[in-house]
């Protein structure tokens, strides 16, 4: 099996396909009137500021996450086993034992399983995100599940 990804190169790819999924998710989610700006005007003594905020409805919330996962299932269960980012980085999704490309069964499964995660609240997803800077094989606990890993290529 080819040399396994390392923390930076992981870190990486999943910089770079947040950037994508969370232009992608402005795109569908603007339109839609699922992000609210506020303005507001806070006053300190003599000085005020006038702030804008934004917000996301609880619709808008889990349309960006099937964005999210919908993106993760076509990208690393095709035939290249990567999605943008990490063919930006050269790393690959694979199969833990044959090193051969996971599907897209595999791939759903893997992206759910990061989402559960974050739902449960945001602790779990930190380990999962973390976890390949102490496990032998460098896998989160979504490649654990789904018995993958992310090499170089």
């Amino acid at each position: 099996m080819s040399r396994l990804a390392g923390y930076g190169t992981r870190l990486g790819a999943w910089l770079i396909d947040w950037v994508i999924t969370g232009v992608i998710s402005a795109i569908v989610l603007v339109p839609i009137h699922a992000i609210h700006r506020t303005n507001a005007i806070v006053f300190n003594g003599a000085q005020s500021t006038h702030m804008v905020r934004f917000s996301v409805t609880p619709q808008g919330i889990l349309l960006s996450a099937l964005i999210v996962i919908i993106y993760g299932t076509a990208f690393i269960g095709s035939a290249r086993g990567q999605t943008i980012g990490m063919m930006a980085v050269g790393a690959k999704a694979v199969d833990a034992a044959s090193a051969g490309t996971i599907g897209h069964a595999r791939a759903l499964g893997r992206a759910a399983f990061e989402y559960v995660l974050i739902f449960l609240l945001i602790i779990p997803w930190v380990v999962d995100m973390l976890f390949p800077l102490w496990d032998q094989r460098r896998q989160t606990l979504h490649d654990k599940i789904t018995n993958t890993v992310v090499i170089k290529v």
